[in-house]
């Protein structure tokens, strides 16, 4: 009996077919690979499509969430501190496959053969953006992954970007915000992270600096300003200083 049968998941005999020719796994609540950190979710997803491996398990994992229109002054910096972060093999990205500074976040990864997580707000054989095809077998190669809790023909509908952005800022301890608008799916990413009491870090910017205003939001709140890859290293290090002591 196939995996997504014996869970009793409402997909057609082709997504059935799809899944097994495209290696894709099944991932749910009190399955050993399902992440640990969904289950402090008040709506956790009920099951979770992916390719490629459960990095979850084995990396500390960065969310990277920022604008689809960054300058090239963000795309530098992020470049400099992502690459300088990933010589660290312990380390792999999260984000959510969007244009801008999620694919930015994602590309770096891939560059540098470290594993990256990208989250979907569509089924995986309707991926979103559709320039994501292309970015399957290099996210594999190296060692990545591809998810979605959605069935693998569901196509991407404007409410699921909301669930997928809870998913990014829920499965990392530590959110990284390079691009921020006061009204965007990245500040409502590094809410969520907030709320979960997870360690959100901002770019530094220049205050009033066009298209940054919700970085001058974030930085009024619990947030980190992040200017390098050290400044990522040592947040981590707070990080699990804060769970040994709780442990």
């Amino acid at each position: 009996m196939l995996m997504f049968e014996s869970k009793r998941i409402l997909i057609s005999e082709n997504e059935k077919k799809w899944c097994l020719n495209s290696d894709v796994k099944l991932t749910y609540p009190g399955d050993s690979l399902y992440p640990q950190s969904f289950y402090n979710l008040e709506l956790q997803p009920s099951y979770l499509f992916y390719m490629g491996e459960p990095i979850w398990q084995t990396h500390k994992l960065l969310s990277v969430v920022g604008s689809r229109t960054p300058q090239l002054a963000s795309l530098n910096w992020l470049d400099q501190t992502l690459g300088d972060l990933l010589t660290n093999k312990e380390f792999a990205i999260v984000s959510g496959g969007a244009r801008g500074i999620d694919q930015k976040a994602h590309q770096m990864a891939v560059r540098m053969g470290r594993p990256t997580l990208v989250f979907l707000p569509s089924g995986l054989m309707c991926m979103y953006p559709k320039n994501l095809v292309e970015w399957v077998r290099p996210i594999l190669q190296a060692g990545g992954c591809i998810m979605s809790q959605f069935t693998p023909n569901a196509e991407m509908r404007k409410g699921y970007f909301r669930k997928r952005n809870e998913l990014i800022a829920a499965v990392s301890p530590m959110t990284l915000v390079v691009e921020c608008k006061r009204r965007s799916g990245t500040l409502l990413t590094a809410g969520f992270a907030l709320t979960m009491g997870k360690t959100v870090g901002v770019m530094p910017t220049f205050p009033g600096e066009a298209g940054m205003g919700g970085l001058d939001i974030l930085q009024e709140s619990p947030a980190l300003v992040i200017r390098d890859s050290m400044d990522i290293q040592s947040a981590f290090n707070d990080i699990s200083k804060l769970i040994s002591g709780k442990s």
